[in-house]
């Protein structure tokens, strides 16, 4: 039986671990590229439409390429929400494994208002970094989370939001802390994005 456990444990552990090498992966070949410059506007009312509006008024792109994700999704839908002309337009949050600067650089590139970074996969140091790369181009940070120990990180690094993910990305499967996690990331008194996106 602990046999059994350990495997399971090793495969939930493999698929993220999967991730976050191919996330370093495309990083490396983000930092190695070109520079691009963005050609998207962050409004200067984005954080005030984010703390009062919360979930409504955002748009999340998930460009994890292990989940199936791309940039380029992103650019697409960028294109698509600036073509609107709307009053009021959506902010358009990126989602990915974020492990290195070049990830957050492309993001913003692709027309991302905001980033969510995961607490759970970073050291705080890296986690502090990679908010501090957010915020000098502008970005919205959004932290996600799945514990006491997240929210103790997050609360490090001041995000704009936090978001609370209901499928464990270990499992991909509901995760059955997610009702708690959330309970405690809204006490917190930030905006609270949950989401099933892997």
């Amino acid at each position: 039986m602990t046999g059994i456990r350990l495997g399971k444990r090793t495969r939930r552990r493999g698929a993220l671990d999967k991730a976050i090498s191919a996330a370093r992966a495309r990083a490396a070949r983000l930092a190695a590229s070109p520079p691009l410059a963005p050609t998207h506007v962050i409004s200067p009312r984005a954080s005030e439409q984010l703390r009062t509006l919360g979930r409504s008024a955002c748009l999340v792109v998930d460009c994890d390429a292990s989940a199936g994700g791309s940039y380029e999704a992103c650019e697409r839908l960028r294109a698509d929400i600036d073509a609107s002309h709307a009053a009021e337009s959506p902010l358009l949050v990126v989602s990915d494994v974020f492990v290195h600067e070049a990830q957050v650089r492309r993001a913003r590139v692709a027309g991302a208002d905001a980033i969510v970074l995961v607490a759970r996969i970073l050291p705080l140091d890296r986690l502090d970094a990679l908010a501090r790369a957010a915020r000098d181009l502008g970005l919205l940070l959004v932290i996600e989370v799945r514990n006491e120990a997240d929210l103790a990180a997050a609360a490090m690094v001041s995000p704009d939001a936090l978001s609370v993910a209901t499928i464990d990305r270990d499992t991909r499967r509901e995760d059955p802390g997610a009702e708690a996690t959330e309970i405690a990331a809204r006490a917190t008194g930030l905006v609270v994005l949950t989401s099933a996106a892997p």
